[in-house]
């Protein structure tokens, strides 16, 4: 293709760009078709009332996500590619369904759903082995096309400042998504888990381990609501349910070792 077809095809995808930020200006996330290609057009929040003063700057936030996307993809992060982007929008490459939402996929077979989400949880140790972190790694800002996972919506892009606590955050929030999901048995959360434990790096996985020890007690007062729990204190439980049994064997082993 010659640089006048490339020019003249940025210049008609831009123009599609301009008409859908006008017929759509309070969109935030527009999903939209562009020569048989998927493309997904995002904008930064449009804040009502109390909104205003508890998300104050939401066109800074906004800037600083386009900042952090351009800057993974130049470092090889496992991003969805940013096709192209403006002051007040940017448009990204199709990069499949959400973890959440393949995993709810009722016509999905077990086996696949396992599969997709044990590439989610190699895609995060892959992701921290590079020094990487996320800042909300849950199943729904990771997505999934072909094999490969890519990550969406990062809130932070340290690569150095604090980075084990930020990566063992991750670790805990991904963790807690898991245990949020309606439609993951405990069984198959188990082993999502277990996956984590014995292929992420040994210091986030004890890290994760000591939060558990240090907040145990609060699980324990936080048990007497569990006949009246909702989804995020179900997930909390969960949390700690499969994380405890590996704070045991390593208190076990302590103590033989004593």
């Amino acid at each position: 293709m010659d640089n006048n077809m490339i020019n003249q095809d940025v210049a008609e995808f831009s123009k599609r760009i301009e008409h859908l930020l006008q017929v759509n200006p309070n969109k935030r996330i527009l999903r939209f078709e562009y020569k048989g290609q998927i493309f997904w057009l995002k904008q930064p929040e449009k804040l009502r009332g109390i909104w205003n003063l508890l998300k104050p700057n939401p066109q800074k936030a906004f800037v600083r996500e386009t900042v952090i996307l351009q800057r993974f993809m130049q470092m090889g992060a496992p991003v969805p590619k940013l096709v192209l982007s403006g002051e007040h929008f940017f448009v990204l490459e199709d990069g499949g369904l959400t973890i959440a939402d393949w995993l709810e996929d009722p016509q999905l077979s077990e086996a696949r759903k396992m599969q997709i989400l044990r590439d989610a949880v190699q895609a995060l140790i892959d992701l921290h082995h590079c020094g990487f972190v996320h800042g909300r790694p849950a199943l729904r800002d990771m997505t999934w096309k072909a094999g490969k996972v890519f990550f969406i919506d990062f809130e932070s892009h340290s690569r150095s400042q604090n980075l084990l606590r930020k990566q063992v955050c991750d670790g805990l929030i991904f963790i807690h998504s898991l245990g949020r999901s309606k439609v993951l048995s405990d069984k198959q959360m188990r082993a999502a888990v277990d996956y984590y434990a014995q292929h992420c790096e040994a210091k986030i996985w004890q890290k994760i381990i000591d939060f558990i020890a240090k907040w145990r007690w609060l699980y324990r007062f936080l048990l007497m609501f569990k006949p009246i729990a909702k989804t995020d204190l179900i997930a909390i439980y969960r949390v700690f349910e499969h994380i405890l049994p590996d704070l045991r064997k390593t208190l076990s082993r302590g103590s033989r070792h004593s």
